[in-house]
């Protein structure tokens, strides 16, 4: 953000020589577009972070559905530090509630050696969740389809015992979806055990918002 700043600057002469008279209105946007992203940036940082902690202190019961967001697999099959938290979460919340199910959604994505889901799947066992609770959706490339593929699989007796679990930063775009989709539901947000993700989260966050209402 710095650069851009400092481009129509540093490259004051050269710039003025290409665009001659346009020079000034060049200038004029470019600092516009940085200062509207800078505030733009900062109310998004505000809300995604008022999120944090999120559905930790609630209460489900046996017809709780859990919809659990896909993240990064690491190359040897793993889940990711960001998916390992939203998985140990909602581990947490299944052991406090006998019955209920979760749906783990997620496809392989091009660098990931298997889909997301399976290896979502094979944690949860890990961490002492029946199989037979657990249903997986491995075709989503994305949050939107994630959304999409998910629901279905949920049953229309169960639309209101929806808890959707994911880290803190990409709850309010997963509500956003399920606005879109016609549907209420619970959140149930992760926090970072590797604080290093959060910035690298947020810009992705900004930009996935960006395209989201553009495409829209």
């Amino acid at each position: 953000m710095i650069l851009g700043v400092g481009i129509p600057f540093l490259l004051k002469k050269p710039l003025r020589r290409l665009f001659k008279k346009a020079y000034p209105f060049l200038k004029c946007a470019v600092c516009l577009l940085l200062f509207f992203f800078t505030v733009s940036f900062s109310i998004l940082t505000g809300i995604l972070f008022a999120e944090r902690g999120t559905g930790k202190n609630d209460v489900y019961t046996s017809d709780t559905v859990f919809i659990v967001f896909g993240a990064k697999v690491e190359g040897n099959g793993s889940p990711s530090p960001t998916l390992a938290d939203r998985l140990d979460l909602a581990a947490e919340a299944m052991k406090s509630t006998p019955g209920s199910v979760a749906i783990v959604t997620g496809s392989r994505g091009v660098n990931e050696p298997r889909a997301e889901a399976e290896a979502m799947r094979e944690y949860l066992i890990a961490a002492g969740i029946e199989e037979s609770r657990i249903i997986t959706e491995d075709h989503a490339i994305n949050t939107i389809e994630n959304v999409k593929y998910s629901l279905p699989l949920v049953g229309e007796s169960k639309k209101d015992s929806i808890v959707c679990v994911s880290t803190y930063t990409h709850t309010p775009r997963i509500r956003l979806l399920m606005t879109r989709e016609g549907v209420k539901c619970r959140y149930l947000a992760s926090d970072y055990s590797r604080k290093e993700f959060v910035f690298p989260a947020l810009v992705r966050e900004y930009l996935s918002y960006v395209k989201l209402f553009a495409g829209a």
